[in-house]
């Protein structure tokens, strides 16, 4: 077995320990993402570089739905592994399995059927307009393994087993790469090939996961079970935290349109920021994710100050991940700016940017971590307006300053953001602790 029993044992370590393979697949995928960038940008063509770009943001709204209400069943399942109740959290899978299947088979109908009128409606230029159709079906069609494969890993992390995942995670990295090399540099299928080097890698990755779950998992085995009452939990738990992943990236994208009006080195340094602070922002994600099935198991064991101690381990974990990524993103600021590209003032741009975010990365992490415990013990709501506050106060502060500091000006607004969402949840959070001891 590769799950962790997280009701017993040196919290800080076991946290930790999930954590780590977890930030190991997502540094793989997203490598995997500049690689499949660069392959089609040099192989390839501008305009089909443009066109997956293009559709990619479509696609990754769609996948954070999906994770979201992945995330919802996740902490249910921990919840019944926690409580020992086993029969419960396989119907739970089972019932999310059913539900994913047609949900996913929906989309991506829906989705064939109205691909031109979206993409029309996003202003796509008309020179590029059939390419991100193209790829825009065929990541359509494979919808229904992103779906799946999402549920298979969050009930594999449910039981605290993040090594199957990653390693699902890893593979198809590898494979999407070659495939990527294959199609678009060997067979010169462009935007064709790219499109399904990525629906093949993702169907592998849901078959390693499966194939494990059925061979190895007999807690979570499929069966053709669909009960209504988990139907309901999931969606009540799911509905939020969908909300949730999704509000995030709404409104970078206002953000970005505000950046847009600073003119294309601003908008280009954006970019590269962008790109070095999704990497950097994933031990605090992944931490939170680990905390979140701790505090989740334990909540079901009925295990309160277990929960609570894991949670203070965690949250010293976040800071310390927290302060070091701010520590190397100042000190290399001008190398990571300088791969993207030579333009001095493009690169000025970025670092003006993480000169102010220097302390910033350890609150994001501190605010992360407060949304794993609320995701553990069910909160979901909590989530969902703790990040609508952020990305509220992050959008309006660059309204205010960012005609005055342009991209310094974003950064003081990012960091106000999120120490105004870590008080407000360490608040709720105190206020939540003294109920329940009460």
């Amino acid at each position: 077995m590769n799950s962790i029993d997280f009701t017993s044992g040196t919290s800080w370590k076991q946290i930790l320990g999930f954590a780590i393979p977890l930030m190991l697949g997502n540094f793989f995928q997203l490598t995997y993402n500049v690689c499949d960038s660069i392959i089609v940008g040099r192989f390839a063509s501008k305009e089909a570089l443009a066109a997956i770009g293009t559709s990619d943001s479509i696609l990754t709204l769609l996948t954070l739905a999906v994770s979201g209400i992945c995330i919802g069943a996740s902490v249910l399942m921990s919840q019944f592994f926690g409580a020992h109740q086993f029969k419960e959290m396989q119907e739970e899978f089972s019932t999310l399995l059913c539900m994913g299947s047609v949900f996913g088979m929906i989309v991506m109908i829906l989705g064939l059927l109205s691909c031109e009128m979206i993409l029309k409606s996003m202003n796509v230029p008309y020179e590029i307009l059939s390419s991100a159709k193209l790829y825009l079906n065929i990541s359509f069609s494979g919808l229904p393994f992103i779906v799946l494969y999402n549920i298979c890993s969050s009930g594999l992390r449910s039981i605290s087993n993040a090594k199957i995942p990653t390693l699902s995670l890893i593979l198809s990295s590898i494979t999407n790469i070659g495939l990527d090399l294959l199609f678009v540099c060997g067979f010169s299928w462009s935007v064709f090939g790219a499109g399904l080097a990525t629906v093949l890698s993702q169907a592998l990755s849901f078959f390693i996961c499966l194939f494990y779950i059925q061979r190895k998992e007999k807690r979570l085995k499929m069966s053709f079970v669909c009960k209504k009452e988990y139907m309901y939990l999931t969606m009540r738990y799911g509905f939020f935290s969908a909300l949730q992943q999704c509000a995030q990236p709404i409104g970078k994208l206002c953000i970005q349109g505000m950046v847009n009006s600073l003119g294309i080195y601003a908008m280009a340094a954006f970019n590269a920021i962008g790109k070095i602070e999704d990497i950097g922002l994933v031990p605090g994600r992944t931490l939170s994710d680990a905390m979140m099935t701790f505090v989740a198991q334990n909540k079901g064991a009925n295990q309160e100050k277990r929960m609570e101690k894991g949670f203070k381990e965690g949250m010293f974990l976040e800071f310390v991940f927290g302060l070091c990524i701010s520590f190397l993103l100042f000190c290399f600021r001008k190398p990571l700016m300088s791969l993207f590209t030579d333009n001095e003032s493009i690169i000025y741009q970025g670092i003006s940017y993480f000169s102010v975010m220097f302390i910033a990365y350890a609150l994001s992490n501190l605010a992360n971590g407060n949304q794993g415990y609320f995701r553990g013990i069910g909160k979901m709501k909590i989530t969902l307006l703790g990040t609508i506050t952020q990305i509220s106060i992050r959008t309006i502060a660059s309204f205010i300053w960012i005609e005055k500091y342009c991209l310094k000006g974003v950064g003081f607004a990012c960091m106000t953001g999120w120490i105004v969402q870590f008080i407000w949840q360490w608040l709720y959070h105190y206020k939540y602790i003294k109920k329940s001891l009460s």
